[in-house]
């Protein structure tokens, strides 16, 4: 028995080419490599981009990003040039870099040992030693799929290469610790077939590592390698049908292969299959066109695929089969899918009623998502109001919910604004459409969400705080003036006092300074003055003043945000006149801070000692017997 999750959006990947997911520096962290351009680390519980590196014009990155725990982050670079980097590198360019004379397939990483490297002449060796070693494949041969295992505490590499002849062979190398050589064995895979491989995944059982290979016939094969013993077994498991053009596979338990592109009914998507039993236990649509080259990855134990210009995980859970679970199954309907529980609760078996209930949300979203079912907000607000209090039951990174709140964003014959304003104040707006949120609040000048966004919702993108900056630097008063606060001037405030706590607000946020030194080129050069004004205005306040400020930012935080924007407008703040003056005054105050703690710094050494001579004498706990010296001035 299997089941497949809700699709959670976790990254926008724009033109949907996406080359890897991989393990990252934290258990929740995934690395993600797509477009050939960029690389990307993602925390899978908060959907949030934590990290993000890119290459410059005419480079495509060419082997899947891996992290290693000796060297960092490993990718390759049109095939000849290795970079490697830490977590906290912001310049990619200025990264370690190597070069080699051959074409680099892939770079593989093993908890203990150095990066392995594969190359497409077949040669394997560490990294360090790469260089100095021979390949053993000819010109036209294929490596299909390649990795590293940890056998008995042995480092094994597996490559599975197509001859030109189009027959199969299993490259075994295996490294010595004692001598740290490689020994290389090589044997012929014949599974007689005639079609072409579709697609093929390796994953270690103990000290054996099974090899399903899957072919545009539908054949799926499976190879059991013995790496140690250099034995191989092969056998013909089942047969597919309706695949797709493109296809991807990955096996998940000695029974169980997940499978995307697989075709149910109309619908083509994820399905989880029992090779033993031959039987389809469960399907997953996809809710938007596949992409021509279809990629199925596992980590973190979810499945990760995209399509659409989207980055989805799944969760997925598998129990051993048996007969009773598989009855009925065999011609299993996309229709007829089993709900499960949705990303992050705890899985239980549904009762009836909830499934009801539940499929009663569903049927409303779908139709309040279609722009043709509902095209008036009488009815639009009529039919949300008979969910409203049921929305706290669905996960709101849903891909249902994600397509619900898109329409609401998007929609143009009307703004949704109190339906909107309830997915703000109960947080169920996606972290993918956060942007695309801003985007709509401000062209529908919706300054009073901007304000509820800023106290309902923490987890807001660099780009976002700085739309929303620019935007409410550039309003009018009397746009303002329906979000007074009654909260009277600050004498010497460059700012309104609506400005200056919508400006606090926005401060007072978490962000990565390396994206935002990015994001606040958006703002314009006026408004960066004027936020310099006010930053220099809160670094000059008395502390009786400061008292009288509605959420005043800390002095870190007012420090860290004068970088960022100082970093980010750094030549544009040089050459233009207009800055002299702001640049002057925030120099001058800065100095004058900067002395005062240097004082405080001497001041504290000063009392330390004054301290130590003046301390009262403590007496001494003298026991029944002791000895003392007495010295005779």
């Amino acid at each position: 028995m299997a089941t497949i999750g809700e699709s959670v959006a976790v990254l926008h990947v724009k033109d949907a080419k996406l080359e890897d997911v991989g393990d990252s520096f934290e258990p929740t962290h995934i690395t993600v490599t797509y477009n050939t351009k960029y690389i990307s680390v993602v925390e899978t519980e908060t959907q949030k981009t934590v990290k993000s590196w890119s290459v410059r014009r005419g480079q495509e990155i060419t082997s899947p990003t891996v992290w290693n725990e000796k060297e960092g982050f490993l990718t390759v670079i049109d095939k000849k040039e290795v970079r490697l980097w830490t977590k906290d590198e912001v310049n990619f360019e200025k990264c370690k870099k190597k070069h080699f004379q051959h074409n680099i397939h892939q770079i593989l990483s093993v908890k203990g040992y150095e990066p392995v490297v594969v190359c497409d002449n077949g040669a394997v060796n560490v990294l360090s030693k790469i260089k100095d070693s021979n390949g053993t494949l000819e010109d036209g041969d294929l490596i299909l799929k390649c990795q590293a295992f940890l056998i008995k505490d042995r480092l094994v590499v597996l490559c599975l290469v197509q001859k030109q002849n189009k027959s199969l062979q299993m490259i075994t190398h295996t490294f010595s610790d004692d001598d740290s050589t490689w020994s290389c064995d090589t044997s012929d895979v014949d599974l007689q077939v005639e079609t072409p491989v579709c697609t093929c995944h390796m994953k270690q059982f103990g000290q054996e590592v099974r090899c399903h290979v899957l072919y545009s016939s539908g054949d799926l094969h499976s190879l059991n390698i013995s790496p140690l013993t250099n034995s191989i077994r092969s056998q013909k498991l089942c047969h597919l049908n309706c695949l797709q053009k493109s296809i991807s596979m990955v096996i998940l338990n000695s029974t169980h292969i997940a499978i995307a592109g697989i075709k149910q009914g109309n619908h083509i998507g994820l399905g989880i299959y029992d090779t033993r039993f031959d039987v389809l236990h469960t399907f997953r649509p996809f809710t938007e066109n596949m992409t021509e080259d279809i990629k199925l990855f596992h980590c973190n134990n979810c499945l990760f695929t995209s399509y659409g210009k989207t980055l989805y995980m799944y969760s997925y859970s598998c129990q051993r089969s048996t007969v009773a679970t598989i009855l009925g199954k065999q011609n299993i309907q996309a229709d007829n899918i089993e709900r499960v529980a949705e990303w992050g609760r705890t899985t239980k078996v549904p009762k009836k009623k909830d499934c009801e209930k539940e499929e009663n949300i569903r049927n409303i979203l779908q139709q309040l998502s279609d722009e043709t079912k509902v095209t008036n907000y009488k009815k639009f607000s009529e039919m949300f109001n008979k969910v409203k209090p049921l929305l706290s039951d669905l996960e709101s990174q849903s891909n249902l919910m994600l397509h619900f709140v898109q329409r609401c964003l998007t929609e143009k014959k009307f703004f949704p604004k109190t339906e909107v304003q309830f997915l703000i104040e109960t947080q169920a707006i996606p972290s993918v459409l956060m942007t695309h949120l801003f985007d709509a609040l401000i062209k529908h000048k919706e300054t009073g969400l901007l304000k509820n966004i800023l106290e309902y919702i923490s987890n807001i993108p660099e780009s976002c705080l700085c739309k929303m900056l620019d935007y409410i630097l550039s309003l009018e008063e009397k746009d303002l003036d329906e979000q007074q606060n009654g909260q009277s001037a600050i004498e010497g405030c460059p700012l309104s006092s609506t400005k200056m706590y919508f400006i606090n607000q926005i401060l007072r946020m978490a962000f990565n300074d390396v994206f935002l030194v990015e994001c606040v080129g958006m703002l314009s050069f006026k408004n960066v003055l004027a936020l310099l004004e006010y930053l220099y205005f809160l670094l000059n306040i008395g502390p009786e003043q400061i008292e009288d400020i509605p959420n005043n930012p800390s002095l870190g935080q007012v420090v860290d945000w004068l970088c960022c924007i100082l970093d980010g407008h750094f030549t544009q703040l040089i050459i233009s006149p207009d800055a002299r003056g702001v640049l002057v005054h925030l120099h001058s105050i800065v100095e004058s801070q900067v002395e005062f703690y240097d004082q405080l710094i001497s001041l504290d050494a000063l009392l330390q000692q004054l301290k130590s001579r003046c301390a009262i004498p403590t007496n001494k706990m003298v026991g029944q017997y002791c000895i003392e010296v007495l010295h005779i001035l």
